[in-house]
């Protein structure tokens, strides 16, 4: 039973999740692949806190899946819940045609992790793309910039072509997608090569503090946020 639990929840795209819950106000609560929410599961509590500042009278939404995503995955874990998403981020990422060429160049013709980032750093600054919608195709193809993050080798070859740094990314996929424990953990990885310089130390504290709060929300910012900077030696 376990097996197959594990199975239903991999197919939906919820991976390290197995478990059945009914809360009756989130239940309310609608997807979007660049949520406003977080949840927060607190015992048999389900907490939701804002991941990113509210407008007045702004609907509430929140993940079913991984949002950090190509369009085509988002497309395909979306019918599986039985629903096509129409959100701001999925309507823009359909009209990019473009970018849609660059997941099946990724996919199929194996476009290797660094030229595939190259091409669509290049490609939003040719279109002058504003800030939202690099959040929107950086958190699309954040697999892709998490590899060249990892190797040495590709990083080498990001001096000069324009690849922002690891939290300049965080921040930019935050502002897009809301938190997410992958954004702090490749920040805190960079850090750590670096070994964090005294004069930004604190700058960046306070950054990498409010991805933080968009990940725990107030609920769990203590405990959170001390085990990570544990994690830091900071």
């Amino acid at each position: 039973m376990k097996e197959q639990c594990q199975q239903k929840f991999l197919e939906r795209g919820l991976y390290g999740y197995c478990g059945v819950g009914l809360w009756i106000l989130p239940a309310f609560v609608n997807h979007s692949c660049c949520p406003n929410v977080r949840r927060l599961h607190i015992g048999d509590w389900l907490v939701i806190h804002a991941s990113r500042v509210l407008k007045a009278g702004e609907g509430l939404t929140f993940p079913y899946f991984d949002v950090l995503l190509p369009l085509n995955k988002l497309r395909e874990l979306s019918m599986r819940w039985g629903f096509h998403c129409n959100c701001e981020r999925c309507k823009f990422e359909e009209k990019e045609e473009e970018i849609r060429e660059m997941e099946v160049l990724g996919s199929v013709c194996g476009l290797g992790n660094g030229d595939l980032v190259i091409r669509l750093e290049e490609g939003m600054k040719e279109k002058v793309m504003g800030k939202k919608e690099r959040g929107f195709l950086r958190s699309s193809f954040w697999v892709a910039y998490s590899g060249v993050y990892k190797s040495e080798k590709l990083m080498i070859r990001r001096l000069g072509r324009g690849i922002p740094a690891e939290l300049v990314l965080a921040e930019s996929v935050m502002d897009a997608v809301g938190g997410d424990e992958r954004l702090l953990k490749s920040v805190f990885g960079s850090l750590k090569k670096d070994g964090g310089g005294c004069g930004s130390r604190w700058v960046e504290t306070e950054r990498m503090m409010k991805m933080g709060r968009g990940i725990y929300g107030k609920v769990g910012k203590k405990q959170g946020m001390r085990a990570l900077f544990e994690q830091l030696n900071w």
